[in-house]
């Protein structure tokens, strides 16, 4: 795919990142929101660039990317007649996991009806990567189907900070157009999908993280980034439909459909996190669980029917592929599987296709195999052997190199810390805990053995794991069939651990960086 910059473009935009995301390339979104600092806004210029290489573009790019002419468009001013080709775009290929558990007590059919509804209902399950969502039938109390496609406010950054920077910059109104077209485009395929008639929708409930729901609502999420982090509202709210979507221009109207947003708990603990819990019924069991869901924030809930905490901690995007020399997200062709056979890499690809980079999964089974082979030190070095890389494709040179092993180091002690800060908060011990639920895609195909074997899960949590897949889904589908959730009595129970109020956090964080603390 070719971009002509024409004259109306050079006039319009600061830098090429803007031209390609205001044209909807998901594939060349900046995990960074376009400071420079991820290195994965990466383009061929074909013609007319005269703009040498800035500071930032010699720190991320190859000497072989140099001499193609590959360039950080983030970097570049728009000059006309300049001419920049994209690759294929990532979107079209990328997993987003849609899977999720339904309890026994919640079978769909064959169970009661909800009294007077003969119509439908959606749950959508709205992330800052992706949007998930399913079409229940009310009457006969069944999923239908389900929908699903990536947030297009990837645009503006991967994480939710970006995107508050950025809405501040832009104006809200840009980033809520954004997840609300997402919305409708993917409700419209799935409707027309399942035959159904949109007229027959009366409600929509949605879960997602607190900063999501602010954007869903118009509200401005600037309090969310700044001490002391509170929402304008943690409530569960209603809208009619058109009041809701009134900002989408050509939307559709439909009657008496009811949009229902869930209640959170925090800044940092949304209605996902809350929606996942009554998913796992830890809160109404005597016996202690877990509950984590990893991506760029690690989301942590301890606790049972009595009694519940639940905190935050920053990741960062090492886990999704970013910040990493060849990491991408969950796409064909990304390595999500690596095996150490003698001297040989084994690497296993999403759909059996041609690598084009590692994604999250992979990256930990690297870590873990060359910590097993003895590559690796405790310390995160890699033996002298390896010239500080471990080259995962002769051809390609996709590698994990020394600075990646840093950010997952980072990463994977952030939210070691954090397990563990909540496991003494609450005042039991890591054999206590009888059950872990995993949640969340990164969460859902981790391999267990190799993740407690580095030291992100304690050791005590082997053979008690539960695999949730996308819990904030499953439990959303729940509340909708059932109506009879009460998020508030888990509000009630559940308190925040603010980590940067808590001293023993950062001195976990510091004996955790080692890996392989499981040894102990």
């Amino acid at each position: 795919m070719k971009i002509h910059i024409g004259e109306d473009e050079q006039n319009r935009y600061k830098n090429l990142l803007e031209i390609i995301n205001e044209h909807y390339y998901y594939g060349y979104t900046a995990a960074c929101g376009g400071n420079g600092t991820c290195g994965k806004c990466k383009v061929m210029v074909e013609k007319n660039n005269v703009q040498p290489l800035t500071g930032v573009e010699k720190s991320h790019l190859t000497e072989k990317e140099v001499r193609e002419n590959v360039r950080l468009a983030c970097q570049l001013t728009p000059v006309q007649g300049m001419i920049i080709s994209l690759e294929q775009m990532e979107s079209l290929d990328y997993f987003i996991e849609s899977q999720y558990e339904i309890k026994e007590e919640t079978e769909l059919e064959g169970k009661r009806v909800i009294e007077g509804s003969k119509g439908y209902g959606i749950a959508v399950d709205v992330g800052t990567t992706t949007i998930v969502m399913a079409l229940l039938d009310y009457h006969n109390r069944k999923v239908m189907g389900l929908e699903k496609t990536l947030n297009s406010q990837a645009r503006y950054g991967a994480d939710v900070i970006s995107r508050i920077d950025k809405s501040q910059e832009l104006g809200i109104d840009k980033l809520e157009i954004a997840v609300k077209e997402d919305i409708l485009q993917c409700m419209e395929k799935l409707l027309d999908k399942c035959s159904v008639d949109g007229k027959l929708l009366e409600r929509i409930v949605l879960a997602g993280n607190t900063t999501m729901l602010h954007f869903l609502m118009g509200f401005n999420p600037i309090s969310l980034a700044m001490s002391p982090f509170k929402p304008l509202t943690t409530e569960k709210c209603e809208f009619s439909y058109d009041k809701f979507f009134d900002i989408v221009p050509h939307r559709k109207a439909i009657e008496n459909c009811k949009i229902e947003i869930l209640p959170s708990l925090s800044a940092y603990i949304g209605a996902d996190i809350l929606s996942g819990i009554y998913n796992s019924r830890m809160h109404e069991k005597e016996a202690i669980a877990m509950l984590i869901d990893i991506g760029t924030n690690g989301e942590l809930v301890i606790g049972n029917r009595r009694r519940m905490l639940c905190t935050s901690t920053a990741a960062g995007p090492a886990f999704e592929g970013g910040h990493i020399a060849h990491g991408i997200g969950s796409v064909k062709g990304a390595i999500y599987q690596v095996e150490i056979d003698g001297k040989n890499v084994k690497t296993f690809t999403i759909g059996n296709e041609e690598l084009k980079g590692i994604c999250g999964t992979g990256i930990m089974d690297a870590v873990s195999e060359l910590l097993r082979k003895g590559w690796l030190s405790e310390e995160g070095i890699m033996v002298d052997a390896l010239d500080g890389k471990l080259v995962l494709d002769e051809k390609s040179q996709i590698a994990i190199v020394q600075r990646d092993i840093q950010e997952i180091q980072l990463a994977k002690s952030a939210i070691r810390a954090g397990i563990e800060v909540l496991i003494h908060q609450y005042g039991t011990e890591k054999n206590k805990i009888e059950r872990v639920f995993l949640a969340g895609g990164f969460g859902s195909h981790l391999n267990i053995s190799n993740v407690i074997h580095m030291g992100l899960l304690p050791a005590e949590f082997m053979g008690k794991i539960e695999v949730l897949g996308n819990s904030s889904l499953g439990g959303t589908i729940e509340y909708l069939l059932n109506r009879s959730a009460d998020f508030e009595k888990i509000k009630g129970i559940c308190s925040y651990v603010d980590l940067a109020n808590v001293a023993e956090f950062n001195l976990l964080f510091i004996e955790h960086l080692e890996f392989m603390k499981n040894t102990k």
